[in-house]
């Protein structure tokens, strides 16, 4: 999840496939190929993380250099503190990517709260286990799940990257979703059968972690996962934070607007936006 301007997401849909991943490149400062950059524990300025250490690629500015600062989806997170009560609340983190969100969100729920992180991509999960061990208070709050949020319990293919600081891991998606640039440019990523599950299952399995906030970035799979949760929507109503990209959405067969139809349908009011990117939706 992150800002970008108008100019940058028309630039985005104007030109080819393959501009999606270097616009994503652009903005972890990843322009052209160079040598690779090694990140390093850098501690982040401001923002829920503050006085906190991740491992970062600051060297290539961009969105690093932002998380660093803590200005990183800050709309997001102001939003979110205004809107719900997060001490001690669960938050369930579906596309947890390294863990800038989910150790956030855990450093925001205190001491009492608990993050659930679901992260397909073992690459990913790597970085997002040195996190939290560099955190360990904020580690103890949090669950890491391996498994692909959809709308089915069962396995997907799913096409990932082990190049984190590039900004290529961020692009990783189920086989179904929009890719990022053409076929032929994935030689260098993997594609693997990954374990998927219904937030509606999950809940039974995990009835003491109800979630009070669900954040949802998933590469244009965001309806499947809705579509999964339905129950626990209807029954919960947690906050619902969530990525929407049309050009992904229609990939995927559906439309911005058959989302936030869908959202009214669970009982929640019409979504707003956070951000170009970023929705949210509260109850009615």
């Amino acid at each position: 999840l992150h800002a970008m301007n108008d100019s940058l997401l028309e630039k985005i849909w104007r030109t080819s496939p393959d501009s999606l991943l270097r616009s994503v490149r652009r903005r972890f400062g990843v322009e052209s190929a160079r040598a690779p950059v090694r990140p390093t524990w850098v501690r982040v300025n401001a923002g829920p993380l503050a006085g906190r250490e991740l491992l970062l690629a600051t060297e290539l500015g961009g969105a690093w250099a932002e998380m660093r600062d803590g200005t990183y989806d800050r709309e997001l997170f102001d939003r979110l503190v205004v809107a719900v009560p997060l001490a001690g609340a669960t938050v369930w983190d579906i596309g947890a990517h390294f863990g800038y969100h989910t150790l956030s969100f855990a450093a925001l729920a205190g001491a009492a709260g608990r993050v659930v992180a679901f992260e397909p991509n073992p690459f990913n999960r790597e970085r997002l286990a040195l996190n939290l061990e560099r955190n360990s208070d904020l580690a103890s709050r949090v669950a890491v799940v391996p498994q692909a949020v959809s709308n089915a319990d069962g396995e997907a293919e799913f096409v990932f990257s082990a190049d984190i600081d590039s900004g290529d891991s961020s692009c990783s998606h189920l086989g179904a979703a929009l890719p990022p640039r053409p076929a032929e440019a994935y030689a260098e990523f993997r594609r693997e059968r990954v374990p998927t599950v219904r937030i509606d299952t999950l809940l039974t399995q995990r009835a003491g972690e109800i979630p009070r906030v669900l954040k949802i970035d998933v590469e244009g799979a965001e309806f499947m996962v809705l579509n999964g949760a339905q129950e626990t929507l209807r029954r919960f109503h947690p906050k619902v934070v969530m990525e929407i990209i049309p050009k992904q959405l229609e990939a995927m067969h559906t439309s911005k607007e058959a989302v936030f139809a869908f959202m009214k349908e669970q009982g929640y009011g019409d979504g707003k936006p956070i951000d170009d990117e970023d929705w949210e939706w509260v109850a009615r």
